[in-house]
């Protein structure tokens, strides 16, 4: 997919399927307005998207087990340099965010002795009409995370939403956050409410 047309036939091919407005801009790596933009406009109605967003495709990482390993070897060197220059303990926990930053997760707690938990986001619930009362949940066939202290892992930050709503979900699950680690950050933050943000490589629009 190279270009604002093929994105939006792929969110309309989602969208049939049954995901939500959420999951599509997970699967396409998107804000939530650009996948909501995708389904409901006319590309024929407007010359440019009334959303402005960088897409970003990693799929010839993701098909391969190799590389996914060695980016997530890095981003654990990533981790353990924060965790260092932070003063902060070792987690106990490494908490995946579904979907993408699962196989991410699962070599980085590897590689850090840790357990695993999984976080399925608020994200993926996300629709426009609906109230904004559904939250995400950890799933139970991995790690509880109650009385440890944890760290995210997700693929990239877009706006910054999902992980700020998942150091909120894991606070009330009874964890201490200790930082969030990504492949690509999107949105240029350090921080998340208080909690060190670090990512591989970051993008910006000049």
């Amino acid at each position: 997919m190279n270009n604002v047309s093929e994105l939006a036939k792929k969110a309309r091919e989602l969208k049939r399927k049954g995901l939500s407005t959420g999951e599509i801009s997970d699967e396409l790596n998107v804000s939530r307005e650009t996948a909501l933009w995708f389904i409901t406009h006319r590309l024929e109605d407007k010359k440019e998207p009334g959303i402005k967003d960088i897409y970003v495709n990693w799929r010839a990482a993701g098909t391969s087990p190799l590389r996914l390993k060695y980016l997530s070897l890095a981003l654990a060197d990533l981790i353990l340099d924060a965790l260092e220059e932070n003063v902060l303990e070792l987690p106990e926990v490494v908490v995946g965010v579904a979907n993408s930053g699962i196989p991410l997760a699962n070599f980085v707690a590897l590689e850090l002795g840790t357990d695993v938990a999984v976080v399925v986001p608020k994200k993926h619930l996300w629709e426009p009409e609906k109230t904004g009362e559904e939250s995400g949940y950890l799933l139970g066939n991995f790690a509880d995370v109650k009385g440890k202290a944890s760290i995210l892992i997700d693929d990239i930050i877009t706006t910054g939403t999902t992980i700020k709503e998942t150091i909120e979900l894991l606070k009330g699950l009874g964890s201490t956050p200790l930082m969030a680690a990504v492949l690509l950050d999107k949105a240029g933050v350090d921080t998340i409410e208080s909690i060190p943000v670090k990512s591989l490589f970051s993008v910006a629009v000049v």
